[in-house]
């Protein structure tokens, strides 16, 4: 597998993928290392851990370089990404130092890692992670440093066209006093196909997958009876009514719609408002898209960098050649050249999905203008992401009814679609349509979701 410069297109250096055999057995290796963790006392593991959280924070510079070269974020957001990785090893060392004096009662705190509420603390082995090149490496991170401070291996599926920040990170952990093989490297060139064989192996605990939405279908298809946890950035509608602050909502969309790849788990992809207000936030939302900067992602002031995989870019053309020929109008951007797109805002699409849902990385905005709030609703309610949605709006009776018909585990107020706040797919046994796992998701969320309202 090559590996390139995402900014040069350079080819840095070639990846040899491994066999199912070899795969097999490095699954085999990470559950002997798990009886070695649990003969760890809680204060030796969080010493463990502190060290890498130390080690990664000092290969700031390295990290942060290797994750801009390899996939295209920014020095700014990979510095951002490498600080907060080193904080989820911490966090993860200081609640084992601090709650537990025994390895029986899993801690509950201020950790910002929910997913440590997904482990137990009878180990469940190998956690198989497969991370992916629209994840930001923190978030990687979080699934090891809970998985490990729990008492279980993890062998991580690096992105195939972005491994560098990985093979560093192995290099730290392995230096950090943990047993050999608590962190291992797979490497798979047909990560869907091998994945499902490896899938049907049962030779590890738990599987992990951080990716998109096309991903996460594959995924579930392989789900084999393992408890699986799926987590993928998603592209989410945001509802701009008239009576909320235009300037400050077109602010927040470009926030997330622009830098989805800087940080975020979720982009703004479709905006819906009302007549009244359309023209002044369309115009608005393209004042601010054209003071974004897109170039070389390791130089300093770039904003945007190039798309992870030149298939985004290809795709994202393609949509959009076909857009444009159905009559859809072009307000901004559009001109893709390689793997660099500007931020690009389309309105009067054809009826469908907005262009791209699978690829939250990529730029793109669409505006869609309704009558009601029931309309807007409805258009939000169309999207096949149902993770995370916004509504702007300083009628707190109308953000508390509106967000009860949203069909999403995750509705926001007068802020843009990003971070999480603990919603995680989770596919248990067999797996169902992605429909029916949402639905669980909302039910098993109901009390974490979130309502605001700033005035």
């Amino acid at each position: 597998m090559e590996v390139r410069d995402k900014s040069t297109g350079n080819v840095l250096r070639e990846v040899s993928e491994n066999t199912l055999a070899e795969s097999l057995k490095i699954l085999d290796a990470g559950k002997a290392a798990c009886a070695e963790l649990a003969s760890l006392s809680g204060a030796d593991l969080a010493e463990s851990l502190a060290a890498i959280s130390l080690s990664t924070g000092n290969a700031t510079d390295s990290l942060s370089k290797s994750i801009s070269v390899e996939t295209g974020m920014p020095l700014k957001g990979s510095r951002a990404d490498v600080s907060l990785a080193a904080q989820e090893f911490m966090a993860a060392s200081s609640l084992l130092s601090t709650s537990m004096s025994s390895r029986t009662a899993l801690p509950t705190g201020p950790f910002d890692t929910s997913l440590l509420s997904f482990y137990r603390r009878s180990p469940l082995g190998t956690v198989l992670l497969s991370a992916s090149p629209v994840e930001d490496f923190s978030h990687s991170a979080k699934v090891i440093a809970a998985a490990i401070s729990s008492g279980n291996s993890v062998v991580c599926v690096p992105p195939p066209l972005s491994p560098g920040p990985f093979e560093e990170l192995k290099k730290i952990l392995d230096s950090s006093g943990l047993p050999k093989n608590t962190f291992q490297l797979l490497f798979l060139q047909n990560e869907s196909r091998a994945m499902r064989e490896i899938m049907k192996s049962g030779h590890f605990g738990e599987v992990v997958f951080l990716g998109s939405n096309s991903e996460f279908k594959n995924v579930m298809r392989g789900a084999t009876g393992k408890r699986t946890i799926i987590s993928g950035k998603s592209s989410s509608p945001v509802i701009i009514w008239d009576d909320s602050d235009l300037d400050t909502a077109a602010e927040c969309v470009a926030e997330s719609a622009f830098s989805s790849y800087n940080g975020g788990y979720a982009a703004a992809r479709k905006v819906i408002l009302r007549e009244d207000s359309y023209e002044y936030f369309r115009n608005r939302l393209v004042e601010l898209a054209s003071r974004i900067s897109v170039g070389n992602a390791v130089e300093e002031g770039t904003y945007f960098g190039p798309l992870p995989d030149s298939s985004y870019a290809a795709e994202a053309h393609r949509q959009l050649e076909e857009a444009l020929g159905k009559g859809a109008l072009l307000a901004y951007g559009g001109n893709i050249s390689g793997n660099y797109i500007p931020p690009t805002i389309l309105e009067y699409l054809p009826a469908g999905p907005p262009l791209l849902m699978d690829y939250p990385c990529v730029p793109f905005v669409c505006l869609e203008q309704v009558s009601s709030m029931d309309a807007a609703i409805e258009a939000a309610n169309r999207l096949s992401s149902h993770v995370q949605a916004s509504l702007f709006t300083s009628d707190i009776d109308l953000a508390t009814s509106a967000s009860e018909k949203l069909e999403f585990a995750e509705v926001l107020i007068n802020e843009a679609p990003g971070q999480y706040s603990g919603v995680w797919h989770r596919v248990c046994g067999q797996a169902g349509s992605q429909t029916e796992n949402i639905v669980d998701l909302r039910e098993e969320f109901s009390k974490a979701q979130i309502i605001k309202l700033k005035k």
